[in-house]
């Protein structure tokens, strides 16, 4: 629904598609995947990659050459981002830090 649309944009910081407002394939489905993590208090790691459609190994690089391991880990949530981390991650998406980070 279109009120889906308005609690991903809040998780994401920015318009993303959905069925109200389709903008490509397999957005909607990206769009959902955001609300249910949001809902279930997921890191958002992977709904912030998979928004901008880059793989676990084109972060990993990203970031430092970061290994895609570590990258899937920290978005299980199997392993803790730290603040540096979070830091690069934040300039990447251009978000706050704080939103990869268990406050």
């Amino acid at each position: 629904s279109c009120f889906l649309t308005i609690i991903v944009s809040w998780v994401v910081g920015r318009t993303v598609g959905s069925p109200c407002f389709p903008t490509g394939a397999g957005r909607s489905a990206i769009a959902s995947e955001m609300v249910f993590s949001a809902l279930l208090n997921i890191l958002p790691l992977s709904i912030y990659r998979k928004n901008q459609e880059m793989t676990q190994a084109q972060l990993g690089k990203k970031l430092g050459a970061v290994p895609r391991q570590l990258i899937s880990n920290m978005e299980r949530g199997k392993r803790t981002i730290s603040l540096a981390t979070a830091k690069k991650l934040a300039a990447i998406f251009n978000v706050s830090a704080s939103r990869f980070l268990d406050l």
